[in-house]
């Protein structure tokens, strides 16, 4: 018996030595970090399923020692393996919205408290108070970064803490709570006290100077507090930390004062005030307040825009979604105006409008078109609204003999060739019908198309030259080219389908995306793009439109 239960500790001991060392933590938003100890291995396979006994699919191969899973489905819970030299044990992790951060109180009075977080890209927010930090009650669900708790009992302590959520289906996914942050609310009739002792404690000419107001303001409201005036008492002397509402409520600002008086006030802060801050934000204020914007929606453009995008972007017309589009990760201020006509019209999320119109699927297929960057390499993007000259060169060589017909760009091709090789020991048959065409061949086959079906029809199914991914020597059509002969029901297409991406090789037109490429389902139809990038794509299950832009989103994000 003792020499048995030595045997199983002998073996469980190899085991646990012979493991490989790896850990998973969150990244960013949905995505998923995992890095592992090098054992001297030129390539790691990492494997992922999302059941732990269930089918482990490879993500990637590479030589790096982490690797970022990036558009994972809140909610889910993801396994992990890793295979070098040795196999690393399972790790896990349930991907939910990152945690609040850098919650604090911005303001406080004898009725109010202010609260502002960090802004975390999610569908919103659920702030909970309590008075003993023992029993909490949820208060507020909002979409913005701050709120103002009105209707408090005065000279009490409050105390705050906050989550995100993100909902998928209908289903609210939540992050961990931030931190915990409380204040005190002032007693009855603190803040009528603070405000005389400040009246008394300066003259009029001293009013005139610190306030910014003229002499005529000041003599119209028996040395008041106008509401450029009382903005800039907070801002400049710091005095005390009241919201502006509860202000104006009690001294009772509003409709003390003409028109005239205000532009006036206006007309002097614009000339010998202009680069002061604090009198162009309230300038800003009042002028997103006339628009039609709520005290938090003005709130959250002041926190989230500078002063130029406001004055060039914000301050023409009220955008009714502009919280959702800018809490998209893909949004682009110069791209307002064309996010609300485009939600307007359509049936799409803020955050889809967003990415849609990134894309540029506000304007008609083959209009705003634009010359694809070549520099791009293998990665370039050719479709109805980026093109290459005819005299592009796509440095090609010949697929040669038992893997079809035509020539690919010389990467492309060699990548080819070993897809063929290794489906083939699946008893899976690949050749190319169809690989690179050239600028004058692209032209003569969508006019005979044209000729044949007419503009609007060949435009689903051909493209015009300079447009067409063949023109790129990085596209190739796989066993047939024709939607009669049902390739996605092959058993060469289900292969293709889960392991294309392994070779650099994505289903360029997928189905149910056709008003993203503009092109009809196309399973025969793949693009090369590299291993790396084909793994990213597969995994984030979308198009290489899509992908652009939510790489270039990552990029700014990390940069």
């Amino acid at each position: 018996m003792k020499k048995i239960v030595l045997i199983f500790i002998m073996l469980f001991v190899c085991v646990k030595v012979n493991a490989l060392e790896v850990n998973i933590s969150k990244s960013n938003n949905n995505s998923l970090k995992i890095t592992w100890k090098d054992d001297g291995s030129s390539k790691y396979k990492v494997l992922k399923s999302t059941k732990k006994n269930g089918k482990y699919k490879q993500v990637i191969n590479t030589d790096k020692n982490s690797y970022i899973d990036y558009g994972l489905t809140y909610g889910k819970t993801y396994y992990y393996k890793v295979i070098g030299k040795k196999t690393s044990k399972i790790v896990y992790k349930k991907v939910v919205p990152n945690k609040v951060n850098n919650l604090k109180i911005v303001s406080y009075g004898a009725n109010n408290i202010k609260i502002s977080y960090d802004k975390v890209n999610v569908t919103g927010y659920q702030i909970y108070r309590s008075t003993n930090k023992k029993k909490w009650t949820l208060i507020k669900t909002t979409s913005i970064n701050s709120y103002n708790n009105t209707k408090l009992k005065n000279n009490k302590t409050y105390y705050y803490k906050v989550r995100a959520y993100k909902k998928v289906n209908k289903k609210k996914i939540y992050g961990s709570f931030s931190n915990i942050v409380s204040v005190k609310t002032n007693k009855k009739g603190e803040l009528i006290s603070k405000i005389n002792n400040f009246r008394i404690n300066y003259s009029k000419k001293e009013l005139i100077k610190i306030l910014n107001v003229s002499e005529n303001i000041i003599d119209a409201l028996n040395i008041n507090f106008n509401e450029y005036a009382y903005n800039n008492l907070i801002v400049y002397m710091n005095l005390y930390s009241f919201s502006e509402d509860e202000l104006i409520k009690q001294l009772n600002l509003y409709d003390k004062f003409e028109n005239s008086e205000i532009e006036y006030a206006l007309n002097k802060y614009n000339g010998e005030y202009g680069n002061n801050i604090a009198s162009e934000e309230y300038k800003h204020r009042k002028d997103l307040y006339i628009l039609g914007y709520s005290h938090e929606e003005i709130d959250f453009i002041i926190n989230n825009f500078n002063f130029d995008e406001i004055n060039k972007y914000l301050n023409i017309k009220k955008y009714n979604n502009l919280i959702g589009f800018k809490n998209s990760k893909y949004f682009n201020i110069e791209n307002i105006e064309r996010y609300q006509n485009y939600y307007n019209k359509n049936k799409y999320s803020e955050d889809e409008s967003v990415l849609y119109v990134e894309i540029g699927l506000d304007n008609e297929f083959y209009t705003n078109m634009k010359k694809a960057n070549v520099d791009d390499g293998k990665l370039i993007l050719v479709n109805k609204y980026y093109y290459v000259d005819k005299d592009y060169y796509a440095n090609t060589e010949t697929l040669g003999s038992g893997y079809g017909s035509g020539s690919l760009n010389k990467e492309a091709a060699k990548y080819f060739r070993e897809m063929v090789k290794e489906a083939k020991k699946d008893g899976i048959k690949l050749y190319s019908v169809s690989a690179y065409r050239s600028y004058s061949t692209q032209k003569n086959l969508y006019n005979r198309y044209v000729r044949k079906d007419g503009k609007k029809k060949a435009d689903t199914y051909s493209a015009r030259p300079g447009h067409s991914e063949h023109n790129l020597g990085l596209a190739v059509d796989i066993n047939c080219a024709s939607s009669s002969r049902h390739f996605e029901n092959t058993k060469e297409y289900k292969w293709l389908k889960d392991n294309s991406y392994k070779y650099g090789f994505i289903e360029r037109y997928p189905k149910g995306k056709e008003f993203i490429t503009g092109y009809k389902y196309e399973p025969w139809h793949f693009r090369y793009l590299g291993s790396e990038v084909a793994t990213e794509v597969y995994n984030l299950n979308v198009t290489y439109e899509e992908y652009v832009i939510i790489k270039k989103s990552l990029w700014k994000l990390f940069n």
